[in-house]
Formats: structure tokens, C-alpha cells, sequence
């Protein structure tokens, strides 16, 4: 898949559909036995009021509605269609993961997260990387 200026700006103005930026990570432990609030926990605790809980071994799928908070208003499960995500989470995370593969050829987060801010496409620059 190939993310473009245009469909960044269009997470950080709202217009992807949530279903698209569902988070889904397999829980290993009950919300009581984490040590955190984690997104993760938020999940699992809404889980219980919306479809009765889930269990340990079982998948959770997320859309991060508001990262500042720390409760179970931090996210809403992707079966309740959630209308609204927290833009500046999705572009951060869509930025670490693009600074995770330029990062080999030693671009880091600013230096993608300078790339989409000033809105023009950057090359790469000519390596000496060999393949064995």
C-alpha cells in the first residue's frame, strides 16, 4: 500500500473511515492483570459492557478515539463503528512506521515527519548497500 501527502491529510483531517485504522492485538491476561492502562485495557474494559467481555487468548479490535484519556473512553471497539479517531495518534503511528523502514537508510521520525509536513515528496539519497 502506498500512503500519499493527500491520504495523510485526509487522517489528519478525519475523513478515513474508522474501520480502516482498527487496531487488532491478541490479549494474553484479564484488564486486572495488566499493570498499566493501556490502550489494550481500555479496550478490554469496554468490552465487558459492549459484548460481554473478552477473554485471554481472544483478539480485541480498536479504533484510539482519544489517546489522553485513560480510560475506557480511550477507545471504542470497531463493532461500535465509531464516527471520530484521534488524528494526531494515527499520524504518529503511520510516521514511526514509515521512519521504521526508511530507517535503514537513515531517515529518522523527524526527518519523515519534516517530509510530510512540508508537503513535497523527498528522495532517497544514492547508498552503498550491497546485497549478498
Amino acid at each position: 500500500m502506498n500512503v500519499t501527502i493527500d491520504e495523510l491529510g485526509d487522517l489528519r483531517a478525519g475523513r478515513v473511515e474508522s474501520d480502516e485504522l482498527a487496531i487488532r492485538n491478541r490479549v494474553t491476561k484479564t484488564p486486572a492483570d495488566y499493570g498499566h492502562e493501556t490502550r489494550n485495557v481500555a479496550a478490554l474494559r469496554r468490552s465487558k459492557d459492549e459484548v460481554g467481555g473478552i477473554s485471554p487468548g481472544e483478539d480485541v479490535e480498536y479504533v484510539v478515539v482519544d489517546d489522553e484519556k485513560r480510560s475506557r473512553d480511550r477507545v471504542a471497539l470497531d463493532t461500535e463503528d465509531p464516527d471520530e479517531y484521534d488524528t494526531t495518534l494515527y499520524v504518529e503511528l503511520t510516521v514511526r512506521a514509515v521512519a521504521g523502514v526508511l530507517g535503514t537508510f537513515g531517515y529518522s521520525e523527524k526527518d519523515v515527519a519534516d517530509a510530510i509536513d512540508d508537503h513535497h515528496q523527498r528522495t532517497l539519497p544514492r547508498t552503498d548497500i550491497k546485497c549478498q
